[in-house]
């Protein structure tokens, strides 16, 4: 047992805390390979999540000014959302929903990954934000089974979510895979705007390598 944060830390740099289980629901989710910063283990998972710090850093990731001023905007533009949707109720009422956050949250992300924010009706964002919850909610009792017995998911693929979880884990893939060649149009390895532009650059880099870590 780990009771202070010093003894946390000592713990978690140590090379052999680098590994991470992936089985099962998790190593399909990954298209069972060791990709992605979710998913990957060792000496790749070092790699990729240097490089998203780094990248991250580069766009205000972790600067509190940069941060703060990102998310004051997207505040700003959500209680003008909801004074119009006031304004437009009968008795001046609005019905707060958690999908007004959501969609807040989600443009701070964009921003930052993307270099985009969406209007609060666009569909491509209520697309994701529906993986999302479709997801998270068909994980809420299947996971933790699944993560001891993998072979339940061939036999109950519907009643433990995982049926659920992989539509959402292809909706997120053809969601990034658009938003990135939205992002291959624009001059990226030119005049990095985001994100998304280093990953683009990075995969460039990397597609002479014969086991490539950063792909689309």
């Amino acid at each position: 047992m780990l009771s202070s944060f010093e003894a946390v830390k000592e713990v978690m740099t140590k090379e052999e805390s680098y590994g991470r289980l992936c089985t099962g629901a998790q190593w399909d989710r990954s298209f069972q390979k060791n990709y992605g910063l979710a998913f990957s283990s060792g000496p790749a998972w070092n790699e990729i999540r240097a490089f998203c710090r780094n990248a991250l850093r580069q766009y205000g990731y972790g600067d509190r000014k940069a941060m703060k001023n990102l998310i004051i905007e997207e505040i700003t533009v959500l209680i003008k959302y909801m004074k119009n949707e006031s304004n437009s109720h009968p008795i001046r009422k609005i019905h707060f929903e958690s999908d007004y956050f959501h969609k807040s949250f989600a443009n701070v992300i964009g921003t930052l990954v993307m270099g985009q924010r969406f209007d609060y009706n666009d569909q491509e964002l209520l697309d994701l934000l529906q993986h999302e919850h479709d997801f998270i909610k068909n994980g809420a009792l299947g996971v933790g089974l699944l993560m001891a017995y993998p072979f339940l998911r061939h036999i109950f693929p519907n009643s433990l979510g995982y049926t659920t979880q992989m539509k959402g884990t292809n909706g997120f893939r053809i969601s990034a895979d658009n938003l990135l060649r939205k992002r291959r149009q624009e001059p990226y390895d030119i005049n990095p705007r985001c994100f998304a532009d280093e990953f683009l650059k990075k995969i460039d880099e990397d597609d002479l390598n014969p086991e490539p870590l950063f792909t689309e």
